[in-house]
């Protein structure tokens, strides 16, 4: 999916045990395109910050590629368990929540609840940021439960906005309320496989109703 864009993560996370298939089950999954290649040796050394959010490096040019969103999945499976011992934990859990996007764009939506699941930050800055209601709101999606989604999009749009916010996020571009315009987007192609609807890409004929 050559546009698929990455929310700006704003998450640390619970602790929370997150499954990958073994080494074994690796027969069982899709043949990944020949052109969702990289050099994997090379992405082992990046600093997280690098791998993880830098726009242009990392594991997010692969995921940028038509089909290469599982490619890009396992990459960041395979940073994860390669540098475990020195990730801390604001970058270990934007990871989990990366990986289980792209796991969504490509219809496993098992395995990307458990792995958004551990993207959810618990303390008070996340709570403030309103991630915890992002994250709900989109496994609301997978689960096919609109009701909850848009239950969700409720308590993010009434979250007051923090004082630190602005100036924490100055020119990136995100405004306040945090991935609002993502939940509007699952609401509307809610019909609509994750992939597109985070995209807000479905044919307005079948959009359903924002609220």
């Amino acid at each position: 999916m050559a546009a698929f864009k990455i929310t700006l993560l704003l998450a640390a996370v619970m602790t929370i045990s997150v499954g990958h298939p073994a080494a074994g089950q690796a027969a069982d999954e899709p043949v990944k395109p020949a052109h969702c290649t990289v050099d994997t040796e090379q992405m082992m050394q990046l600093e997280p910050k690098a791998f993880d959010q830098d726009m242009n490096g990392g594991w997010r040019p692969l995921a940028s590629q038509d089909g290469c969103e599982k490619a890009a999945a396992d990459l960041i499976k395979t940073y994860i368990d390669r540098n475990w011992r020195k990730l801390e934990p604001s970058s270990l859990h934007p990871l989990y929540w990366h990986e289980g996007q792209m796991e969504a764009a490509v219809g496993d939506y098992r395995a990307a609840k458990a792995l958004m699941m551990a993207g959810v930050n618990p303390d008070k800055r996340g709570m403030e940021l309103g991630f915890y209601e992002y994250a709900l709101g989109t496994i609301a999606f997978l689960n096919r439960d609109l009701a909850g989604l848009k239950a969700s999009r409720r308590r993010l749009a009434a979250l007051p906005e923090p004082s630190w916010f602005k100036v924490e996020f100055e020119g990136t571009g995100l405004q306040w309320p945090a991935n609002l315009s993502v939940l509007d987007s699952l609401i509307r192609c809610f019909n609509a496989p994750y992939a597109i609807a985070y995209m807000d890409k479905c044919p307005a004929e079948t959009k359903a109703p924002q609220r």
